[in-house]
């Protein structure tokens, strides 16, 4: 739809000189939409861009160190996006302030999708940092099992 209308906009413009006036609100709110939307959802299915030039060459528990790190960083950083974005929308809303152009949209809502998107990345964060020190732990008493010689296991038996 965002394709056909801005190409509409350009043949218009170009053949009539009468651009659709809409065109480029609405295409920076769609934009806005687009990438603030899916964020989380991307996280889930750990579809973000990663450099493996680096991580590659780590053992899986460095890695896993890593990840939540990184989770971490991303994490503080959205929550910071998620507020201070939130408190521009809310600004908006009770200012009652809308676009300048002739849809006059309250611009709290095109607003609301930064911290709607950051509040919803940040949950996929508090999912993943809990899973990833679960994984982290049970790695490691995997890996003390494992060292444990035959016979002379640390859980009990019976018989």
């Amino acid at each position: 739809m965002l394709v056909l209308m801005i190409t509409y906009s350009v043949v218009a413009r170009k053949l009539f000189n009468a651009p659709l006036g809409l065109t480029l609100e609405l295409s920076e709110y769609a934009m806005l939409a687009f990438v603030f939307l899916p964020l989380a959802w991307i996280q889930a299915q750990k579809g973000h861009i990663r450099i493996d030039l680096i991580t590659s060459r780590l053992s899986a528990r460095k890695q896993t160190f890593l990840e939540i790190f990184v989770s971490v960083i991303g994490l503080v950083f959205f929550a910071i996006l998620a507020w201070k974005s939130w408190e521009i929308a809310w600004k908006s809303y009770e200012l009652g302030l809308r676009s300048a152009t002739s849809l006059r949209v309250p611009l709290f809502l095109p607003q609301a999708i930064v911290p709607i998107g950051s509040f919803l990345i940040c949950l996929q964060f508090l999912l993943a940092i809990p899973r990833d020190i679960r994984s982290l732990v049970g790695r490691k008493s995997v890996v003390a099992k494992l060292g444990e010689e035959p016979g002379h296991s640390s859980l009990s038996q019976e018989g």
